[in-house]
């Protein structure tokens, strides 16, 4: 079913992985995948052209010839890729089952994949190799305005509430745990890795107080303030230069004043940060249960 995507070739090869160069001889070679043209003679592929090239990729990666694929219609191709076994290609597939649910707004397909993580090693590691890749490419499209934002809301909102069912499921800590404080700083809306964060604090038996996404610093304030909170982590996936990224840890420093302060994600991986003694930095989220 035709939804409302229009990719260049260039988004072919981001999500695909196959360079743009080497889609452009499997066309004029194999007539594989034949681009649509605007009015203006502008290339691009629709929706079912995209999943029919995550597809040929699937098969090509695993060990397929082109020259062989290039025999085999549409449903041919879609049969050869759920017949691929390899462990190495498995997150590859789940990825692009991922990008299909996304594509054709089907919530079954998208839950489907997800629930493949209780076959996983942990949620955690599901997460990691899977689920933020998806997300990885989901966002490299939003530059070229390629899918439209619903689509992407969509499939991010089956994912979050996948995630706050299975920390509903775990068992609850003991009063006398310690509480960690979770939150986003304000203008920052992407939950993901902090329910992510709450997840591993809760299984190890850690109390979480959850504020979520986009918190005001005086909020965060009021709150230490008010309660015994052993832990804040912030974690912050937004694009800030240095100056910016060192005055919030400045800032959430002093906010916190005897409470130890955790800070994750993009924003804090930039050499040259200078953090305050009650301050640290943490990169996994296995150093986040290891804690």
């Amino acid at each position: 079913m035709e939804i409302m995507g229009q990719y260049s070739i260039k988004d072919l090869a981001i999500l695909s992985g196959i360079k743009a160069h080497t889609l452009r001889i499997w066309e004029q070679r194999y007539q594989l995948v034949v681009p649509h043209r605007t009015d203006t003679n502008i290339r691009y592929y629709s929706d079912s052209q995209l999943k029919l090239v995550l597809n040929i990729a699937a098969l090509n990666n695993s060990g397929f010839k082109i020259s062989k694929i290039a025999e085999l219609s549409k449903e041919e191709i879609a049969q050869e890729v759920l017949k691929i076994d390899k462990p190495n290609q498995k997150a590859a597939l789940h990825v692009n089952r991922l990008l299909e649910g996304m594509i054709e707004l089907d919530k079954q397909k998208v839950l489907s994949v997800l629930h493949k993580s209780d076959k996983s090693a942990s949620l955690v590691d599901f997460f990691t190799s899977i689920v933020f890749p998806f997300l990885a490419k989901v966002g490299s499209l939003w530059t070229s305005e390629s899918i439209n934002p619903a689509q992407e809301h969509f499939s991010s909102n089956i994912i979050k509430r996948f995630l706050i069912e299975k920390i509903e499921q775990l068992e609850e800590p003991s009063p006398e745990s310690p509480m960690c404080l979770l939150f986003l700083p304000e203008g920052d809306w992407h939950e993901l890795s902090l329910l992510v964060s709450e997840y591993v604090l809760k299984k190890s038996g850690k109390r979480v107080m959850y504020l979520g996404a986009s918190v005001p610093d005086k909020e965060v304030e009021k709150i230490v303030q008010l309660s015994a909170i052993d832990y804040m982590l912030c974690v912050s996936i937004l694009s800030q230069d240095l100056a910016s990224t060192q005055q919030t840890i400045n800032r959430f420093a002093m906010v916190a004043n005897d409470v130890s302060v955790i800070f994750a994600g993009r924003s804090f991986y930039q050499e040259k940060l200078v953090f305050p003694s009650n301050c640290r930095v943490l990169y996994h989220f296995q150093e986040l249960a290891e804690l």
